[in-house]
């Protein structure tokens, strides 16, 4: 599965200086989104890391976990444990890509019919929520604008070509959760054009999902990651919590994070975008406009006990902009940190407790 929404967060554990000494194989550590440097650390601290990864959703999967002071994962067969977790990103992509045409997603929106069609329970909890985002921005996320998307050309190869009004409105017409009808285990169309596209927040939903199954083996202290949303559980070493790192607009790694049972997910604007008549145009759609965003946000992070959460919330708080995205995280109690571009600069806004999980 292939996400419009590219994160412009690149999360880094303290790993590579000892990656010779760690039990890794299957992809190099240099390779890895997550396996910069960002601490000063022994190697001592790391020589009971294992490591799995590969590919997955048009971007990279990795699992780091710990065996030191943990009886339970040194038995653990790395092999059936990457088996384990390949097979159920291939269940998730079975179900929600929209770039396999035979997914249970692409099915559905292919399907012309008013009848409800009946999905499985876990693409249902990711459209589910989605919907209660949605809800939440006043339609301003949204994830059934691929029509609108489409007109602007962000899907394609193609020189952008800005659609004239009455095409905007003609897409947002087969566009909007008012189409999509929920009941028992059934998804309805209310408009044989309107499809469904959760890229916004299936990785975040697979890291969840991939959680479950590390568990499973007995494995209590690992940091999982997907093109940078992540999920990081128990300590890396000792007491010592996982430290990440954010990754500025401008490249470089300015911000360092702990993290200890908690998830992560980021969304960005300035990766992604077309230019016309020297204007940049970013492929962040808003629902209520059908227009690509002009406000100075640039990147969102967030902080929350679920990784699909955290993923749809990033993107939700990057359409609205900085001052509705100021209100709805002090409304919904969230813990986030907005990047804008001012006067020239970036400039970081995050609420306290966004601020107590840096150092």
């Amino acid at each position: 599965m292939r996400c419009r929404i590219l994160a412009c967060v690149v999360f880094a554990a303290a790993l590579q200086a000892c990656s010779e000494h760690a039990s890794s194989s299957h992809q190099p550590v240099d390779n890895n989104p997550i396996s910069q440097i960002l601490a000063n650390a022994s190697c001592d601290a790391y020589n009971d890391i294992q490591q799995l990864g590969g590919k997955t959703m048009g971007t990279q999967w990795t699992l780091l976990w710990r065996n030191c002071n943990a009886p339970d994962a040194k038995s653990v067969s790395s092999s059936a444990l990457e088996t384990a977790l390949s097979g159920e990103l291939e269940r998730i992509n079975a179900l929600m890509s929209t770039w396999d045409p035979q997914s249970e997603l692409s099915l559905f929106n292919r399907y012309a019919g008013s009848e409800p069609v009946e999905l499985h329970v876990d693409t249902l909890n990711v459209i589910d929520t989605a919907l209660q985002v949605s809800v939440l921005t006043a339609g301003r996320y949204d994830i059934t604008l691929a029509p609108v998307i489409d007109l602007w050309g962000f899907n394609q190869d193609k020189p952008l070509e800005t659609p004239d009004d009455s095409a905007i409105n003609k897409a947002l017409k087969v566009s909007g959760a008012q189409l999509l009808v929920r009941t028992n285990n059934t998804l309805r169309k209310r408009q044989a054009l309107v499809s469904v596209d959760v890229s916004s927040l299936a990785k975040g939903f697979a890291v969840d999902s991939l959680g479950v199954v590390v568990e499973s083996f007995g494995i209590e202290h690992y940091l999982l990651d997907i093109g940078g949303e992540l999920s990081a559980r128990g300590l890396r070493e000792g007491i010592e919590p996982w430290r990440v790192g954010i990754e500025s607009p401008e490249g470089q790694v300015t911000q360092r994070m702990a993290l200890r049972d908690t998830h992560v997910a980021s969304s960005g604007s300035y990766r992604n975008f077309k230019i016309e008549n020297g204007k940049r145009l970013s492929h962040i759609i808003d629902g209520a406009t059908g227009r690509p965003v002009e406000h100075d946000l640039v990147s969102v992070t967030v902080v929350h006990q679920s990784t699909m959460l955290a993923d749809a919330w990033a993107t939700a708080l990057l359409v609205v902009g900085a001052t509705d995205a100021q209100q709805l995280i002090k409304r919904h109690n969230l813990q986030a940190q907005l990047t804008v571009y001012r006067n020239g600069e970036f400039e970081r806004i995050a609420d306290k407790h966004f601020h107590s999980l840096l150092f």
